[in-house]
């Protein structure tokens, strides 16, 4: 791709290992694992959330430091169950998105985790590590190209999106004989 005869490169995807599990340390009590899922999070009160997202935030500070400050993402979740236990993995994607999400606007990395800035959220199951439930974010930043217009363009690069088009492309090439 050319900008106004330069060559501009696309932006590079980021990887990031959170949690699905949070240790939360009692003062009176002993220490409570809480599993991070819709349905944990649906009957929790709000301290205990509070204290849950604090706890999060701060597991995941030290390995989103790193990271540049994105205009706009596309965040893929891709969670790994501890055990081969059957799960909805949207149940549990969508709790930690929530949770990642706020620590990239706390940590200054998005200016904000609405709909303008993170355009797309999704969950799949990425597998089965014994005794190593995680997650693993990967981060998409949209690619903008100023155009001659003064306007801005966004050119989004989805994999599944560019793989279907090429199967597609190369089925029509093909002639399959009866």
């Amino acid at each position: 791709m050319l900008n106004q005869g330069r060559a501009i490169s696309l932006p590079q995807k980021w990887t990031v290992r959170v949690p699905t599990s949070v240790v939360l340390v009692g003062k009176r009590t002993d220490d409570r694992k809480i599993y991070l899922n819709l349905n944990w999070y649906r009957n929790e009160n709000f301290h205990t959330l509070n204290k849950v997202k604090v706890t999060f935030a701060e597991l995941v500070s030290k390995d989103i430091q790193h990271l540049p400050k994105f205009e706009a993402v596309h965040l893929v979740y891709e969670v790994f169950a501890g055990t081969s236990r059957e799960f909805d993995v949207a149940n549990v994607g969508s709790i930690v998105d929530k949770f990642f999400s706020d620590a990239l606007v706390s940590e200054d990395k998005l200016e904000d985790d609405n709909y303008n800035v993170v355009l797309s959220a999704s969950y799949r199951f990425g597998g089965i590590r014994k005794g190593d439930p995680h997650c693993l974010v990967h981060i998409q930043p949209v690619l903008s190209i100023p155009i001659s217009t003064g306007e801005n363009m966004q050119i989004i690069l989805v994999q599944h999106e560019i793989e279907t088009a090429l199967r597609n492309h190369v089925t029509s090439l093909l002639q399959v004989r009866e």
